[in-house]
């Protein structure tokens, strides 16, 4: 069975270090993406096959990598919602800022902090992710319980 894909989308180098290290050890193939841009030029490159695996779309809000701001998360979520192979894949939004005049697809779930395991695997249970049983209850034992090793230190 082929791995599923994530993409992280997030200016800060050190959150997608982390989360692609989590959503390894949950079994996942991870592409980073940098900016809403990034991530969208990405994602129309992905062969069918790979766009087939691919299980959700993690993004930040607010990228402060001196680009402009069509490039932020709501811009990727807008241009997503346009792409037929990839309106409907689900999109994690990780933001606290209120976006009144956005009309939110129904794959689009915004959650405020996503900064530990625990937030991260409760977003992809709540996005309906496919997840290996075995490998989650082997993530929050080590992760997000923080048990054996001291793994929770270095988040």
């Amino acid at each position: 069975m082929e791995k599923l894909i994530v993409c992280i989308v997030d200016d800060n180098p050190d959150y997608r270090k982390n989360w692609s290290r989590w959503l390894n050890e949950l079994g996942f193939s991870v592409i980073e993406a940098f900016d809403g841009k990034h991530a969208y030029d990405k994602l129309t490159k992905l062969t069918a096959k790979e766009s087939a695996s691919l299980a959700v779309i993690i993004t930040d809000e607010n990228m402060k990598c001196g680009k402009p701001e069509r490039e932020n998360g709501s811009w990727l979520i807008s241009q997503l919602a346009s792409n037929e192979q990839l309106k409907t894949i689900p999109v994690i939004w990780n933001t606290g800022a209120e976006h009144p005049k956005m009309q939110l697809a129904e794959n689009v779930l915004k959650f405020k902090k996503l900064n530990t395991p625990g937030s991260l695997l409760m977003a992809l249970k709540s996005a309906r992710v496919e997840l290996d049983p075995g490998l989650c209850a082997f993530f929050e034992k080590y992760f997000v319980n923080n048990q054996n090793l001291g793994l929770g230190r270095d988040y």
